[in-house]
Formats: C-alpha cells, sequence, structure tokens
C-alpha cells in the first residue's frame, strides 16, 4: 500500500520555517537560500523533514540515525541507510507530498488552473488529443490534469523525471502506455484537496493508499 504524508505549506509561519531551516542538512539550507520565493524554500526545507518524519512512521518506535539524501543517476532521490525504505517526494504552491511505499514509487500534485490547458499539446498523445477535444467543456480541466499528474508520477516512478516527453506516454486508467507497450505498475489519483489533482504510480495493483496530513509540531520534533 501506498503512504501519502501532506504538508500544507501555507501555514508555515515565518518563525516556524526559521527555525525548521535549522533542523535541516547544510545542502539543503544553501539550495533553500537560492530561491528567490518563500513558498520555494519552504518546499525545499520541509520535504527533506517530511521525508524523515515518513521514515520515522516506518522505523516506529526507534528513531532513524541520521539520513543521508542521493540521487540516482537520472535524478531519483534515495537514501543510503534505508535502501528499502521508497519514496517520493512533489509540491505544488499549498501542498508538499511525500509518496512511501515498500516498493518503487512516483507522485505528482498539481493546483488545477485554467491557464494551463494550453500545455496539452506539450501533454497529450495523438490518441489524447482526440479525447480532450471531444470532451464538453466542463469535464475538460478534470481530465488534463489527470493525464499530466499520471504521466509526471509514472515518469518519477520510472526515475525519468523530465527526460522523458509526456506525449510519447498514453494513459488509459490505471494502466500507462510507454511507446504502445503497457507500463508495469498501476496508476492511482486521491482525492485530498477539490482544487488540486494528486497522482501516485507504484507496483501497488489495489490503487490503496493512506493519507496522513502532517502537522508543523510534528516537523519540529524531528
Amino acid at each position: 500500500m501506498v503512504q501519502l504524508y501532506i504538508l500544507n505549506c501555507d501555514i508555515v509561519t515565518d518563525q516556524q520555517y526559521r527555525f525548521l531551516y535549522q533542523k535541516v542538512s547544510l545542502d539543503r539550507r544553501q539550495r533553500a537560500d537560492r530561491f528567490r520565493l518563500p513558498i520555494s524554500a519552504t518546499h525545499c526545507v520541509c520535504g527533506e523533514l517530511l521525508v524523515r518524519f515518513a521514515l520515522s512512521q516506518v522505523l516506529a518506535p526507534v528513531k532513524p540515525d541520521p539520513v543521508t539524501f542521493l540521487k540516482e543517476e537520472k535524478g531519483k532521490p534515495y537514501n543510503v541507510e534505508y535502501p528499502c525504505f521508497h519514496y517520493n517526494l512533489s509540491h505544488s504552491q499549498r501542498w508538499l507530498v511525500c509518496a512511501t511505499a515498500c516498493t518503487p514509487v512516483g507522485v505528482d500534485v498539481e493546483h488545477m488552473a485554467p491557464k494551463n490547458l494550453n500545455l496539452s499539446k506539450a501533454i497529450f498523445s495523438s490518441a489524447e488529443q482526440q479525447r480532450y477535444h471531444l470532451l464538453p467543456e466542463e469535464r475538460k480541466e478534470d481530465f488534463f490534469y489527470r493525464i499530466w499528474t499520471g504521466k509526471e508520477s509514472y515518469l518519477k516512478y520510472i526515475g525519468c523525471g523530465i527526460n522523458l516527453p509526456l506525449k510519447n506516454l498514453s494513459i488509459h486508467e490505471p494502466v500507462v502506455f510507454h511507446l504502445n507497450k503497457t507500463a508495469p505498475g498501476f496508476l492511482a489519483y486521491h482525492n485530498i484537496d477539490p482544487e488540486y489533482r494528486f497522482a501516485t504510480f507504484s507496483e501497488d495493483e489495489t490503487s490503496s493508499s493512506c493519507v496522513r496530513e502532517v502537522t508543523i509540531p510534528e516537523l519540529e520534533e524531528l
């Protein structure tokens, strides 16, 4: 089963951010310092802490030792000390989400804004373009974000990030097709916030998940 840990970054105060900033690695602090937007710095700092919190839940009641975060050749993050702990992070404005599983997992969250709909040509396969244009206007936004987040979660599952064009994939829920071949794994969507679309791709064919909203005090205790 996929476990989702979510954090509402809108409620992080300046004082809380400064406290959390001191709890993360030097690399994270340096990365956070490079962001111009406060919300981006918050995503950066809280991302490391959310992963550490998720790991602490897996190992409870034993607290994990300090964790070293590295990236695979294609950029997918992992930690050295607990290689069987699979996780993936995503963020969009208000929400930061960490998906965990005992096998590889990918997650994506997107704020559903109408201004993004003109990206459909870069995201949809030719078959998806046809399906999109046949839909009534009131269903197009939901279709767009299901396709976008579904493909992003799959790419993060296989560790490709943005290196593979999204239009090379095609979704027929819960299956993703890559160059007309069925991708191993299963796509799932999660109804957490009506203004956002959350998607995961994993080896869990039941598409089940458990969602846990994490509080700032819980991160402060790490």
